[in-house]
């Protein structure tokens, strides 16, 4: 099972890099594969160039961040996720997590233990942090 998360990013430069140095490494840490795709949704040229270093460095550490895919125009977050699930039309399980990291890596591995052990009887699971 391949578990894909986008995770859309509009001028995230400030929460983004600190979220995913945490996130990566726990992930990791699963047997299950699960990857990861940033959005940048239209961000201010400024935004990029704070935040694309930081990408590509944890981009090379990190074999579940995958490229980061850089929109032109802002299509919204709808718009960012759909792009970036288009990316990945093998995976199994599709999803999205906030590049605000109100999700803790814990939560998204209880998500995809779930997944596992209900996949033939559920084609889709949806979690909220509420």
């Amino acid at each position: 099972m391949h578990y894909h998360f986008i995770i859309p990013a509009y001028n995230e430069s400030q929460r983004l890099p600190s979220f995913l140095k945490h996130l990566l490494p726990e992930i990791e840490k699963s047997t299950s594969e699960i990857s990861f795709r940033v959005v940048d949704d239209g961000s201010s040229d400024p935004e990029k160039q704070q935040l694309s270093p930081h990408l590509i460095e944890l981009e090379s550490k990190h074999n579940s961040l995958l490229e980061t895919l850089y929109l032109k125009s802002n299509l919204g977050k709808g718009g960012a996720v759909y792009q970036g699930w288009n990316a990945c039309p093998d995976c199994d399980y599709l999803g999205f997590i906030d590049a605000d990291g109100s999700i803790q890596a814990t939560e998204l591995l209880t998500l995809v233990d779930q997944a596992e052990a209900r996949h033939s009887e559920a084609p889709s699971l949806f979690a909220s942090r509420v």
